[in-house]
């Protein structure tokens, strides 16, 4: 099962993401994430509950740590220290992912 909760004001929007974060609901995590991402300066992705993931939903961070670099937002992560998500990223292939575990935060490009 998968749910999705939206937390938002102007300075920061958080998205609670449970359940399930697979293919079957890629593109309702995609819009959640972009429209929030739009409508705060700071985005923060709480993946604490989420129970299982696939490597639709590793492209899904991608794209969105990129769009907030490109557009100088921040995003920060909460909930992805467990040896499962670890153990997750690194093994789907993404060369360079501290930017989701170290210091819980992305630079925005002014801060680069």
């Amino acid at each position: 099962m998968y749910q999705l909760k939206i937390e938002n004001n102007l300075s920061q929007a958080t998205v609670l993401l449970n359940g399930a974060l697979t293919i079957s609901s890629a593109q309702e995590t995609k819009n959640a994430l972009l429209n929030s991402l739009n409508s705060s300066n700071h985005l923060c992705v709480d993946l604490s509950a989420v129970e299982e993931y696939d490597l639709s939903f590793m492209q899904i961070l991608i794209s969105l740590y990129r769009t907030a670099s490109s557009i100088g937002k921040k995003i920060s992560f909460v909930g992805n220290e467990s040896p499962r998500f670890i153990s997750f990223l690194s093994g789907c292939g993404c060369p360079e992912y501290s930017w989701i575990i170290n210091e819980n935060s992305v630079k925005t490009s002014e801060e680069k």
